[in-house]
């Protein structure tokens, strides 16, 4: 069985195909280059074409729909990976209890790396903010969503009306939701969205202060008030369940200490 490699293009490649509604050209291609992704960067745009059975430029459209200049930029677009602890352990089985029973222990000690791998005095000042709050909302891609909803499900417990906004929205709705709440989560792991694409919002000077980045870059954006990383957990970017698992934490121990500060 050849090497797989990891390649950030499979998320945007995942929500195309999640939000697609139509059996057309641009499913062909996406189906086509989740099936061949593990072949990157070795694979060209002339063979994507024939499996596909479109056209070289139809692809290089398609690419440039999913947010890349070029095939040749998505096909690049590849991160070294290594199998984490819970794959390599779900690989090697041999035996369900003796592996239900490791995987127990492996998140364990997983959930407490992640909860120590936080910066408590950041989670008191964003509980703060959330314990006030009467509006929330939660911008991401589909990467987020678990989180999202989790997020959602609490918050709404607490009597805070909480908006889940996809971040490729119109730049109009991404405007009108955060400058209308009263606290807003921006989740862009990598950075690349809010590079791209923050300053397109256009949105009012005192927004800042109610702006808080998720991510697991450690350069400190000028543009949110909090910015909160997760650069410190190593095997974060090893596995989907590691990264979902951080970011649903995170909201829990927000929870947590917006609980306890509204009972003082």
């Amino acid at each position: 069985m050849p090497k797989k490699k990891h390649s950030s293009a499979m998320i945007k490649l995942s929500e195309f195909m999640f939000k697609n509604r139509k059996h057309d050209a641009n499913f062909s291609i996406a189906k086509t280059l989740i099936t061949k992704i593990h072949e990157f960067p070795d694979i060209t745009i002339e063979q994507i074409a024939y499996l596909s059975n479109t056209s070289c430029s139809s692809i290089s459209k398609f690419c440039q729909k999913i947010g890349y200049k070029s095939f040749h930029e998505l096909r690049h677009d590849i991160i070294p990976r290594s199998d984490s602890v819970v794959s390599k352990t779900i690989k090697e089985a041999t035996e369900v209890k003796q592996t239900n029973t490791q995987i127990l222990s492996i998140v364990q000690t997983l959930l407490s790396d992640i909860y120590q791998s936080f910066d408590s005095s950041q989670v008191v000042r964003i509980a703060k903010r959330l314990s006030t709050a009467k509006s929330v909302a939660i911008i991401s891609g589909m990467h987020g969503f678990a989180a999202n909803n989790l997020a959602r499900e609490q918050l709404n417990y607490f009597g805070i009306a909480t908006y889940e906004i996809y971040r490729d929205s119109e730049y109009s709705i991404l405007k009108n939701v955060i400058e209308s709440t009263d606290l807003s989560f921006i989740i862009s792991l990598s950075g690349e969205w809010v590079d791209k694409k923050w300053k397109k919002i256009r949105l009012k000077k005192d927004c800042k202060e109610k702006l808080v980045l998720i991510t697991y870059n450690q350069i400190q954006y000028p543009y949110f008030e909090e910015c909160v990383s997760f650069y410190q957990i190593e095997s974060f970017y090893s596995s989907t369940y590691i990264s979902n698992q951080t970011i649903q934490s995170f909201f829990i121990a927000l929870l947590i200490q917006m609980s306890i500060l509204l009972k003082e």
